[in-house]
């Protein structure tokens, strides 16, 4: 049984394999559920998600079978989140409660017996897919945008199928003299290559909770904002972390899950994305030293996660110049880049991105970052918690 409270597990799929006849399962389901059925080959879902009183927190029942196999796999999908906080207009909130993640396993335990025709306990009931779900609670979606397009971009070397998700706000004055609409990358996600959501081993999504339920037209804007990290993880990965049956769904597997998995990722993989963002305006500074620097960086500002990595790339090695002139150019490019960021079509802010992305990676990921400069290079590394 769970011994502790999981606050970071959102929603999840539980399996059992029954050799009970296809048709008497199916039948026994109508009548327990109260909807009809959608078949597909070797499979027949039950979509729910609201629609039985009984189990409000159901978002689907599925039964699949083989041609080759007398055996059905019955798996069920709910949602924690759901049980504790009431309708869907809720779910900008997530379960928090012992009593929630108890209650909601003895449930899905008593009704994987009355489905099945068998009697089980849980330790035979088979974790088939976990979404974990952490939230941030943060003051501007919007000043998110560089932590978001640093930890895509580092992702996007070795994960296969992904998307930036690109808010485009009312048309607004920026610039001199034109009416554009502002862009805002308000999160990403990715999946396997030629896959489904569900169907993928990993689906990792990032995102702004407060502006998916404002799109639905299911809450207002207020002056806090909520960013959700939510990893999903199937069968094949659970396993690698001995997650098995819902018994192993202990805080201490769950982090321990989300941190080994993102460790290499979201240190190794993403300081050396940070370190080709500094070769690559070194090298373009070096061919132009001072003359025209202030174009050149602003050319180049997608490349500049925070306003400290230019203690890195304005320095008298790389422009030839001294440390007075140095300071004099960080002092202006600090000014030019604080004006781009009214003007430029994207919203952006250059301070405090380093800051934003140990809290998002700490929250959402459990690991505990630091960012440092040592000898012309950033390091990203793990801390003692």
């Amino acid at each position: 049984m769970i011994r502790r409270c999981i606050k970071i597990v959102d929603t999840g799929t539980y399996s059992f394999t029954t050799n009970v006849e296809l048709n008497r399962l199916l039948e026994n389901a109508k009548n327990l559920l109260g909807v009809c059925p959608t078949s597909h080959a070797h499979k027949v879902d039950f979509k729910l998600e609201g629609k039985n009183k009984d189990y409000p927190f159901l978002n689907f029942v599925c039964f699949r079978h083989s041609s080759l196999s007398l055996k059905t796999r019955i798996s069920i999908t709910f949602s924690y989140s759901k049980y504790e906080n009431g309708d869907e207009d809720n779910n900008y909130l997530l379960a928090t409660k012992q009593k929630t993640i108890l209650e909601i396993n003895k449930k899905i335990l008593s009704l994987m017996r009355i489905l099945s025709f068998k009697s089980m306990v849980i330790e035979e009931l088979e974790v088939t897919a976990i979404d974990f779900s952490n939230q941030l609670t943060v003051d501007s979606i919007k000043n998110y945008s560089q932590a978001y397009s640093l930890i895509y971009s580092t992702l996007k070397q070795t994960e296969d199928d992904g998307r930036l998700y690109i808010d485009i706000s009312d048309i607004t004055k920026f610039g001199k003299e034109n009416l554009k609409r502002k862009k805002t990358i308000i999160g990403f996600d990715f999946k396997e290559s030629g896959k489904q959501r569900r169907e993928s081993s990993v689906y990792l999504k990032f995102y702004s909770k407060t502006d998916e339920m404002y799109n639905k037209g299911k809450s207002q804007k207020g002056t806090k904002q909520a960013v959700r990290v939510e990893p999903s993880f199937r069968k094949q990965v659970l396993e690698k972390y001995k997650i098995f049956s819902p018994a192993d769904l202990t805080k201490e597997k769950i982090e321990k899950c989300l941190h080994d998995y993102f460790l290499k990722l979201l240190t190794v993989d993403l300081e050396q994305e940070l370190n080709n963002y500094l070769i690559t305006l070194k090298q373009e500074l070096q061919k132009t030293k001072t003359k025209g620097l202030k174009e050149k960086i602003l050319r180049h500002q997608h490349l500049i996660i925070d306003i400290e990595m230019l203690n890195l790339i304005i320095t008298p090695e790389v422009l030839e110049i001294s440390e007075r002139q140095c300071r004099s150019y960080k002092k202006q490019l600090k000014e030019s880049l604080a004006e781009y960021e009214k003007d430029f079509e994207y919203e952006r802010v250059y301070t405090g991105n380093f800051k934003r992305l140990k809290a998002l990676i700490k929250k959402g990921c459990k690991i505990n970052l630091e960012i440092t400069a040592e000898e012309g290079k950033i390091k990203v590394y793990e801390v003692d918690k």
